[in-house]
């Protein structure tokens, strides 16, 4: 409606005028109960969405858990066999002998890396340091195999030379999709004497008073790589109160730095003239103290006599 009033002569006229019909339409009367029906609408479905997301985060949730406890279920199996296997360190007359392993860090699984030592009858004794490629069960049981494998063949009185080319059947990248890095040393006590054998692995470490060397030793490829034939180990004399270090990859090894780098590092830090066990403690402890995230295998032999 609108109204206005007018003057006319001594008074004055109200006029009000109003519409026969509604002038908004029937949308406009329809509108409340449009608005109330799309928003009851639109509120069915916001909760229909909401319950879907709900069940599908509930149900991540519940995968999420099955999928940490069966990875802490394959890590427990594969770190209980890895430590399972790993021998005592034996007594070698002449020579005191200390080993340390430690596993990866940054919630990775364990590795394949071992060590062992097998007597050879008096005054000898073979070590074998190795590393498998990959990691979890698959790289322990791998590890388990080799490790028993060198035992069963240097027992039946086999040389290094003879077991290393037997351990070179069992693995093949191409069907086994691994590969692994084996050292074989074997120890005269009484000669002073150290045969040596590698394939893909570091050399020993040799740590005298003048200091810490690499010893020479012809590199051949891994175990799982075709090679023609298996080098012919190397002998090194061993001087009086010397100290051997046998390693694997994670001791010196570094995200975004050349192994050389690594190799340098530890060089500069064997040297010292600590009882063994309290020498390996402390160099494992300042090598592994810049971020190391690979199982560590570290074997010290020191001549006594």
């Amino acid at each position: 409606t609108e109204t206005s009033t007018l003057p006319f002569g001594d008074t004055s006229i109200v006029v009000v005028g109003a519409a026969r019909e509604s002038l908004t339409g029937t949308l406009a009367t329809a509108l409340p109960w449009i608005v109330v029906a799309l928003g009851t609408a639109l509120a069915a479905v916001s909760g229909l969405v909401v319950e879907t997301l709900s069940r599908r985060g509930a149900l991540a949730e519940r995968l999420a858990a099955e999928n940490e406890r069966l990875y802490h279920e394959q890590r427990g199996i594969a770190g209980t066999l890895q430590h399972a296997l790993l021998p005592e360190v034996p007594r070698i007359e002449g020579i005191e002998v200390g080993a340390r392993y430690v596993a990866g860090v940054d919630e990775l699984d364990v590795g394949g890396d071992w060590y062992d030592f097998v007597p050879r009858g008096p005054g000898c004794c073979v070590f074998v340091v190795g590393d498998i490629s990959g990691r979890g069960l698959p790289a322990a049981t791998t590890m388990a195999a080799l490790r028993f494998a060198a035992r069963a063949h240097l027992a039946d009185g086999d040389d290094i030379e003879a077991v290393m080319a037997k351990l070179r059947r069992l693995i093949r990248v191409e069907t086994d999709h691994q590969f692994a890095t084996v050292l074989l040393g074997e120890l005269d006590t009484s000669g002073r004497r150290l045969r040596l054998l590698c394939a893909g692995h570091f050399p020993p470490l040799l740590v005298t008073a003048a200091g810490a060397t690499s010893l020479d030793c012809p590199v051949a490829p891994p175990l799982g790589v075709d090679v023609g034939t298996v080098p012919v180990a190397t002998e090194h004399p061993i001087p009086p109160a010397a100290t051997l270090l046998a390693f694997t990859d994670g001791l010196v090894e570094r995200r975004g730095e050349v192994i050389d780098t690594g190799l340098d590092r530890l060089r500069a830090r064997a040297a010292g003239d600590q009882p063994l066990e309290p020498y390996l403690d402390q160099l494992l402890a300042t090598m592994t103290a810049g971020g190391g995230k690979d199982d560590t295998v570290l074997v010290g032999l020191r001549w006594t006599t």
